[in-house]
């Protein structure tokens, strides 16, 4: 699988064809219809085992350890972090893939769909844990949960470089993403909800 991630990360998706990944791999093309019927679904698969799953295992490991909303909420944001910057790699690849992805019959709607899904859940449930403890003072735990969301994400897709086109701002402007850092932004979220 691994050989497959390399190459459609370095040759792009619509680039990369099954009998690539399959000799990438070091198996015969057919050896590879054996376990996927297609690229999409092999695609999929990946997804599902680099990121979905790390989202699916993180309440379960929040609840074991009995932090505190804001622990809970910096380990969202570092889980985060951490897969944009494993997949930082994976820019050009995410801008190719998006554009179609609400076209009907997308292969991916469905994952990207349920990955949101997911995400704003984990993210609603820290928000509300802290609201329910009172540690956070929250007006609406929907829009704070996507305001959050989206603070995060465009944090993540700025400073990992998902964001980089040439109509984006450039270091020097009003915009100076050097004064940026993971822990400012996650003590700015936290005076903002903390009660």
């Amino acid at each position: 699988m691994q050989a497959a991630v390399d190459l459609v990360l370095r040759q792009g998706f619509y680039k990369t064809r099954v009998v690539d990944i399959a000799k990438a791999a070091g198996v015969g093309k057919s050896t590879f219809y054996e376990y996927f019927s297609s690229k999409d679904e092999l695609c999929i698969e990946l997804f599902s085992i680099h990121v979905l799953s790390r989202y699916q295992q993180l309440p379960a490991e929040l609840e074991k350890a009995g932090e505190s909303a804001a622990e809970r909420l910096r380990r969202f944001f570092e889980m985060e972090m951490q897969l944009a910057r494993e997949f930082s790699v994976a820019s050009n690849l995410i801008v190719e893939i998006m554009p179609g992805i609400n076209e009907e019959g997308c292969p991916f709607q469905k994952e990207v769909e349920r990955f949101l899904l997911l995400r704003y859940e984990l993210l609603y449930d820290i928000l509300k844990y802290g609201v329910d403890r009172g540690e956070f003072k929250i007006y609406s735990l929907s829009q704070s949960t996507l305001t959050i969301a989206g603070a995060f994400s465009f944090y993540c897709g700025v400073t990992c470089h998902f964001l980089e086109g040439e109509s984006f701002p450039k270091r020097g402007s009003h915009f100076d993403i050097s004064e940026w850092s993971d822990e400012a932004l996650l003590q700015q979220m936290l005076r903002g909800i903390c009660a």
